[in-house]
């Protein structure tokens, strides 16, 4: 089936070079790396999602609030300094 691509100029260096380097005609390449884009997107949409599970830090210290910054700015200097 005969179709018009305009490519933008990085991706009409890539596949030049490809050419180049492989010695196939540019129709080779094109179809051979679509192929392989398609294949990479399909088995992309049947991955498992990725899942962060939160883990507990202990929470916070007793005594201290988050309500200043300038007070948490002091508590960390005081623990950069022991």
């Amino acid at each position: 089936m005969r179709h018009t691509l305009t490519f933008e100029p990085d991706v009409d260096a890539a596949l030049a070079a490809t050419c180049r380097s492989t010695g196939k005609p540019l129709k080779e390449v094109v179809n051979s790396l679509l192929r392989t884009g398609l294949a990479l997107q399909e088995s992309l949409k049947s991955a498992p999602p990725f899942v962060i599970e939160p883990v507990s830090m202990g929470g916070i210290r007793p005594g201290i609030s988050l309500d200043s910054i300038s007070a948490l700015e002091s508590l960390i200097e005081e623990d950069s300094h022991r």
